[in-house]
Formats: structure tokens, sequence, C-alpha cells
């Protein structure tokens, strides 16, 4: 599940501020149902 390294985007301060956003959005949307997964898991029943 590797994600783009945004520190490589090119282009105006703006294009690079959307390359940013937009991995740290699949970041999040990849990466909070599987840690609510997890503590769920371990939540007392």
């Amino acid at each position: 599940m590797p994600f783009p390294d945004p520190a490589l985007a090119q282009g105006s301060t703006e294009a690079q501020l959307a390359v940013f956003r937009r991995v740290r959005d699949e970041i999040r949307r990849t990466l909070l149902p599987r840690l609510r997964e997890i503590a769920n898991a371990g939540a007392p029943h």
C-alpha cells in the first residue's frame, strides 16, 4: 500500500499543495477504517 511521495511534487506552490492534500486524504481513507477495526477488535464484548 505505498503512497506517492508528495515531496517529489513539482509545479507551482498550489500544485504541490494539491499533491500533498491528495496523498494526505488517501492515507486517511486507507488507514482510518483499518485503525477502527483494530480498536474494535481489542474492545471488550
